[in-house]
């Protein structure tokens, strides 16, 4: 029991961690800590607060030192960028030759950490999950013939895509690329396979870094969530450079909405659903396309949010910096898709 017990858990056991009060925090602290778990408070500029002593323990910082002095300059500049936007991240970080998971919850401008050994995250779970996942596909290609069954194989290759990203296994490619481009391509190639709904893409920022292949996927799964939407009549697929210089690729739609907490929980399900067949029923066909879009995401030092939209629509944004190094190095699938490109599974779902 122990070993599952994770930051939404211990944060929604102490709802007043982020009271504006230092004594409060500080005592919730105490808490938290009191069975010696790691948690660490951060400010926005990502200096410790205070910390539990099993993660100084990790860290070997104390207060007032930046959590950039011991992690990634990656991974902290995902963290100050999560708690200057007030969203929910999770990084892996290598420490002293040890793996660990870092989930991070935001509110009013402070960060709470937790950090727990990466076994924890349990590369198990992910398997079970994909496990039954791919045995739902293979059922439903069993019972199809012709374009179905066709169909039906290139959605087991989607999803065995969406397994290999998340595990990560070869060195990222970064190239100089438009977005702008990008975003018309994936946008066409969604209209011609749903004639039905009016979507559009707009932005031409300047040419960046990113990994071409990877972003493609990002844009595809994003559209094809938004497609799936109930209700959904039309789709925005747009990407530009945001007032702090982040480079953003977004999808918004006027679908179903979805609140934070079942964003927050659709995009973390891989590693903290610890039942999968519990996370079989939470939904008919749940998927890891939100997971793998967070994980495409860190790969480029970037998050992922959920933005409100005029009139009840909603925006799924991945943002990034637009001065990613084109020989940087981070992890990616293999290319396992042999006569399948990008474009034939990612739209499979539709």
């Amino acid at each position: 029991m122990a070993e599952r017990v994770y930051l939404r858990r211990c944060a929604m056991e102490n709802q007043n961690f982020f009271i504006q009060n230092d004594q409060t925090a500080a005592l919730a602290l105490q808490l938290l800590g009191a069975e010696e778990r790691a948690f660490v408070r951060l400010d926005k500029d990502g200096r410790i607060i205070a910390l539990t002593a099993r993660a100084e323990e990790i860290l070997r910082q104390t207060a007032l030192r930046e959590i950039g002095e011991v992690l990634s300059g990656q991974n902290a500049n995902i963290l100050r960028r999560a708690i200057a936007v007030g969203v929910a991240v999770c990084v892996h970080e290598v420490i002293d030759e040890k793996p660990y998971l870092m989930e991070l919850r935001v509110q009013d401008g402070e960060g709470l950490l937790y950090i727990l050994p990466e076994q924890e995250k349990s590369d198990t779970m992910l398997m079970q999950l994909a496990d039954q996942r791919l045995r739902q596909e293979l059922s439903a290609a069993e019972l199809c013939e012709g374009d179905a069954k066709r169909r039906a194989i290139r959605r087991i290759f989607r999803l065995m895509r969406q397994i290999e990203l998340l595990q990560g296994t070869q060195p990222l490619q970064m190239h100089l690329g438009g977005l702008g481009m990008l975003c018309r391509k994936t946008a066409q190639a969604v209209s011609e396979r749903r004639p039905d709904l009016l979507i559009t893409a707009s932005g031409n920022p300047p040419l960046m870094v990113f990994a071409v292949q990877e972003m493609c996927v990002a844009a595809y799964q994003l559209l094809t969530n938004a497609a799936l939407a109930p209700g959904v009549t039309e789709i925005q697929i747009r990407c530009g450079v945001d007032r702090d210089g982040m480079a953003y690729l977004e999808v918004a739609d006027n679908g179903a909405p979805l609140t934070s907490a079942q964003f927050e929980d659709l995009c973390g399900r891989c590693w903290r659903q610890g039942d999968a067949w519990a996370f079989l029923r939470a939904a008919p066909r749940a998927g890891l396309g939100l997971p793998t879009i967070c994980e495409i995401a860190h790969m480029h030092a970037g998050i992922v949010q959920l933005l409100p939209e005029p009139d009840g629509w909603k925006a799924v944004r991945l943002s990034f910096p637009q001065n990613l190094p084109s020989e940087m190095m981070t992890l990616r699938a293999p290319d396992i898709l042999p006569g399948y490109d990008v474009e034939e599974t990612e739209l499979s779902v539709l």
